[in-house]
């Protein structure tokens, strides 16, 4: 992997893992940068969280900090965070729909269960719709952005110790935030 490519990797990868453990939502297992897709992280979620609109606004903003770390240090996002079914922007708009459809927390209609088979056709359809999706995916990234400035010296080390690893296991990755906070 080109140089400049690793390391965009372990900004976006090293912003995910710090939204992760700053808002509490569960362990983190392990990053990498070393693969021929790209970065990834092995992190599990809290079970023993109340499924609150809170813990979705949290969950949005992790799955947005690796947009918001780009943003932080290179001032430019990479499609990375896009592109694929299982991508962080298609995640975070699954979640963020789910809250507006699904889940009780709708900004209209919040009673109502409204089941969506293609999240594409329904917010192409519904502006209304797509705008209040779009809102609390805006308002997750700029929380992401929030915690990664915060934490700031522990991203920085985590950064730095995950471009030249390229990979590293859970203990390591929560000894550089524990360490740097």
């Amino acid at each position: 992997v080109p140089y400049d490519v690793r390391w965009r990797f372990a900004i976006h990868e090293s912003g995910h893992a710090v939204v992760h453990h700053a808002l509490r939502l569960g362990s983190i297992k392990g990053l990498t940068i070393d693969t021929k897709d790209g970065g990834h992280n092995a992190l599990t979620f809290a079970t023993n969280a109340p499924d609150t609109e809170d813990w979705y606004g949290r969950l949005l903003a992790m799955l947005m900090a690796g947009r918001a770390a780009e943003l932080i240090v290179l001032k430019s996002v990479s499609a990375g965070s896009g592109g694929a079914e299982n991508s962080d922007l298609a995640r975070a708009t699954r979640v963020a729909l789910d809250m507006e459809q699904t889940l009780g927390f709708g900004g209209r209609h919040p009673l109502l269960y409204l089941e969506h088979k293609d999240s594409t056709a329904i917010l192409s359809r519904d502006a209304d719709l797509a705008e209040r999706v779009h809102r609390r995916l805006e308002f997750a990234q700029a929380r992401a952005t929030e915690v990664i400035l915060e934490n700031r010296h522990a991203f920085d080390r985590l950064v730095r110790e995950l471009f030249d690893a390229q990979a590293l296991d859970g203990a390591a990755v929560m000894d550089i935030l524990v360490a740097a906070s």
